[in-house]
């Protein structure tokens, strides 16, 4: 049996099974995407489904902190999406 791969969220720090959270990654190339399926190369970071913990991730710059890059307004547009339909 396999065991559970468990990360923390960046913003409330609260450590949970990956499959709980959403993935952020900065690829090969330097474009901050959304993993949706978690298994794309690159930097990855983790985020709750939560608004509040976006919303964090957000007013403190906490993506771009982490993955060394600026973040288009449009990636929080597509977390926000992405966690309205989960």
């Amino acid at each position: 049996m396999m065991a559970e791969s468990i990360r923390q969220c960046i913003s409330c720090r609260t450590r949970k099974s990956k499959k709980d959270l959403l993935r952020i990654v900065r690829s090969p190339s330097g474009h901050v995407e959304l993993d949706r399926q978690q298994n794309k190369m690159g930097r990855g970071l983790y985020l709750c489904f939560q608004a509040s913990c976006i919303e964090k991730a957000k007013l403190y710059n906490l993506i771009q902190q982490k993955l060394n890059r600026k973040v288009q307004e449009s990636i929080y547009l597509e977390i926000a999406e992405h966690v309205k339909k989960c």
